[in-house]
């Protein structure tokens, strides 16, 4: 199995479904409105491995890495990633993910890697200041949105940094991760 859809996902498959995907998954089978979606697990990169034999590669790559070097990090991620590109993908893996998204029913979908550094500044751009000054939500939207976080922090148990969509009227969490940075006077 390579895929699953975040109902069938909880906090405990963290390990094998990553942070945000365990955590979307909670939220939904909390009843907290989440978009469709589902996981590629890590079984689909373990996979990839091992029929592609690249972990050889790999570990030669990584041993030519000095922490001390940021340039050397840096050539042996450009170098790994130029590898993987390279690479075709499992069929059945492939496979499995169409099967996956055809299930959502949807014609557009965001594709969310677990890369750090992928999250870079690509799509941005300047808005108006009219835009930015103009008000997004309205008194009861917020208010709806604000009840929405306190049911997560609830069902958590601690306070939550959220990213959300408005669409059609309707609040989706498309994250939700701890709040680390609290002061201790509060």
């Amino acid at each position: 199995m390579f895929t699953r859809a975040f109902p069938d996902i909880s906090k405990s498959d963290i390990n094998i479904a990553g942070g945000k995907g365990a955590s979307l998954g909670e939220m939904t089978r909390a009843g907290i409105p989440v978009p469709p979606g589902f996981v590629v697990l890590t079984g689909a990169f373990e996979k990839f491995l091992e029929e592609t034999n690249m972990e050889v590669e790999i570990h030669v790559a990584l041993n030519n890495v000095s922490v001390e070097t940021i340039e050397t990090v840096s050539g042996a991620s450009e170098k790994i990633q130029t590898m993987m590109l390279s690479r075709k993908m499992p069929r059945e893996v492939a496979d499995e993910i169409k099967r996956a998204f055809d299930k959502l029913g949807v014609v557009i979908a965001a594709v969310r890697s677990s890369a750090t550094a992928e999250d870079g500044e690509e799509g941005l751009e300047e808005v108006s200041s009219e835009k930015r000054e103009s008000r997004k939500l309205s008194d009861e939207q917020i208010v709806e949105l604000a009840k929405l976080v306190a049911r997560i922090e609830t069902h958590y148990g601690f306070p939550v940094d959220v990213e959300w969509a408005l669409e059609n009227g309707v609040f989706y969490i498309t994250q939700s991760r701890p709040i680390t940075t609290l002061s201790s006077c509060q």
